[in-house]
């Protein structure tokens, strides 16, 4: 039963426990995440595509459905989304580089000197019954 599925190792378990967690927080993603992405992204193909037995059965005249812009319109909208996300990905590389190479412990004092001040302010507020909360480096 229970005994095969558990170690007597405590530190194995709890490993095993993080794995799962990791590893089945990876799968959610996986399985919830990229099809709402994919269909979000995928609208517009599906929602253009949903003309197109309209105009065929006459039903929706060609005229109509056929879009009065010029190549210079298109172009011009496309050259605009290709720059807005290039530099919305500099931008966000950039900031990423940023935060991996101030590590994990650079703003430790930083932090302590914000918590101090959080636990003042909670005790100026008459709050004694404050639980204080822990320095991340602790």
């Amino acid at each position: 039963g229970l005994r095969q599925l558990v170690s007597a190792d405590a530190r194995v378990n709890w490993l095993s426990a993080a794995r799962l967690f990791l590893f089945g927080a990876r799968d959610v993603w996986f399985v919830l995440a990229l099809p709402i992405y994919l269909a979000a992204e995928l609208g517009w193909f599906v929602a253009e595509f949903g003309r197109q037995p309209w105009t065929v059965d006459d039903v929706l005249p060609t005229a109509l459905s056929v879009s009065r812009l010029s190549v210079e319109d298109l172009l011009i909208t496309l050259g605009g989304f290709v720059t807005f996300y290039s530099i919305l990905f500099i931008v966000e590389i950039t900031l990423m580089v940023k935060y991996i190479r101030k590590g994990p412990y650079q703003d430790v004092e930083e932090t302590k000197a914000w918590m101090a001040q959080h636990e003042r302010r909670l005790r100026a507020l008459g709050d004694e019954d404050a639980i204080p909360v822990a320095s991340p480096a602790e």
